[in-house]
């Protein structure tokens, strides 16, 4: 799925002054199961016991690069991240 197909059915905007073009091949929705780095989309997703927006800095350094969050991180050093914001 090409990342600008993402964007409509979120609702979600990018970060950045431009969006990255690019295709993701794995949805991640739990850190632990990262296979795929560089094609990789993280959901960060909040529930009672969990925020997924905390694993963000540990994906980047993984290789990471995308991801779907609802609030930016305050955490320095994701330069090259980019961040889609439902």
């Amino acid at each position: 799925m090409l990342l600008s197909q993402i964007i409509q059915p979120t609702k979600a905007t990018w970060q950045q002054d431009s969006s990255p073009s690019g295709e993701v091949m794995h949805l991640l929705f739990d850190s632990r199961r990262l296979a795929v780095s560089g094609s990789s989309l993280f959901v960060a997703l909040k529930s009672e016991r969990n925020d997924g927006h905390k694993y963000i800095p540990e994906l980047y350094k993984k290789g990471v690069r995308y991801f779907l969050v609802e609030e930016l991180p305050e955490e320095k050093g994701l330069e090259e991240a980019h961040f889609l914001k439902v």
